[in-house]
């Protein structure tokens, strides 16, 4: 027997408790039944997770999912992707294999109703864009070899298909819920990776000898840190042969990735600033959004003086495209690291120093 019910104004068809199927044998292969559930099912996010993962495999990465400690709850929560690889173009300076070790952090939101409209920006300043754990003084001002098609200022979710009158439209639930996980996954990850580095460089303070005793005190001032910098630089330059000791250095980088369904747009509003009006509307695919968390303040490990966290946002249908732009603007990373090492090796030297030294007492 059934009975037909209404939820939120959507009606739909259940079994009463006679009728019920005592089996799961009883209901499996009905295509009705089978229909309902893959329709379902969709709504958990699970396949698109799935089918992103498959796009990163095809593109060398190996991917997995992801636990992190909540700075807000202090409880640990899930990303839907963690996904890492090691750059084909690594090099090799004075005998020291330079590695390039990619990491992303995606979060998958799936909307059966919800389009993402966005408002451009012209500014394309986003320092922070992207998250270097270790070879930050490598790699020059990185953000500005990424190009995207869009640099997004607001995203408006609306449910274009249904109901333009819905009084969620133009807001931002989804999106600022998938940015403020993505920026409080990255903070929590640069803190491990931070604590992981430390541990593995340490094997070098043999190398450099008791000439640092004099600045380790306890209690360094920022003003006394200045000098400890620039004392890594004058050791560094008057002991360049110790680059031939270090075999390994790796340089870290990670790119916090939103993904939504296929069937969903990433549309650009093409605003006409001269009269003031919305001119039309562009499907782009993807784009960089540089968000504003409400607690910035907890992230200044990856935010440093700066507020916004840019996140690439990328309907599933173009992560192809994305991911090639992701590469194009690593290649030119990579190739101004390998110039600028290529004039001065010695740089590896201060920075192992400074990770060593300059923070360990923080």
């Amino acid at each position: 027997m059934q009975y037909t019910y209404e939820v939120n104004g959507q009606s739909g068809v259940a079994m009463s408790k006679k009728s019920r199927y005592t089996s799961y044998k009883e209901w499996l292969g009905k295509g009705d039944i089978e229909g309902q559930l893959k329709k379902g099912l969709e709504k958990s996010g699970v396949p698109l997770e799935l089918r992103a993962m498959k796009v990163l495999l095809e593109n060398e990465y190996q991917c997995s999912s992801f636990r992190y400690l909540d700075t807000e709850t202090r409880k640990y929560r899930d990303i839907d992707i963690i996904a890492s690889k090691t750059h084909k173009l690594s090099f090799n300076i004075d005998g020291c294999n330079v590695v390039f070790n990619i990491t992303i952090l995606g979060e998958c939101k799936h909307s059966y109703n919800l389009d993402f409209l966005a408002f451009e920006t012209k500014d394309r300043h986003f320092p922070t864009f992207p998250v270097v754990f270790t070879g930050k003084s490598m790699l020059g001002a990185s953000y500005r070899e990424f190009v995207f098609p869009l640099v997004i200022r607001k995203i408006a979710e609306t449910d274009v298909s249904f109901n333009l009158k819905w009084q969620d439209n133009f807001q931002d639930k989804k999106t600022h819920k998938a940015c403020e996980k993505l920026t409080s996954c990255f903070s929590y990850l640069y803190d491990r990776r931070l604590k992981r580095t430390r541990v593995d460089f340490d094997q070098y303070r043999l190398l450099f000898g008791k000439s640092w005793g004099e600045f380790l005190s306890k209690g360094h001032s920022v003003r006394e840190k200045q000098i400890l910098q620039r004392k890594i630089g004058e050791f560094a330059e008057a002991n360049k042969q110790l680059i031939s000791q270090i075999h390994y250095f790796p340089i870290e980088i990670g790119f916090p990735l939103m993904i939504i369904d296929e069937n969903r747009g990433l549309i650009k509003i093409e605003y006409d600033e001269e009269n003031a009006s919305i001119k039309n509307f562009k499907d782009v695919g993807y784009g960089i959004y540089p968000y504003v968390s409400e607690f910035a303040d907890r992230y200044d490990n990856i935010l440093g003086q700066y507020f916004a966290f840019p996140i690439v946002i990328c309907n599933l249908a173009y992560l192809k495209a994305c991911i090639e732009t992701l590469n194009n603007g690593l290649e030119k990373m990579i190739d101004y690291a390998k110039k600028l090492l290529h004039n001065n090796p010695h740089a590896i030297i201060e920075e192992i120093c400074e990770r060593i030294f300059t923070y360990e007492k923080e």
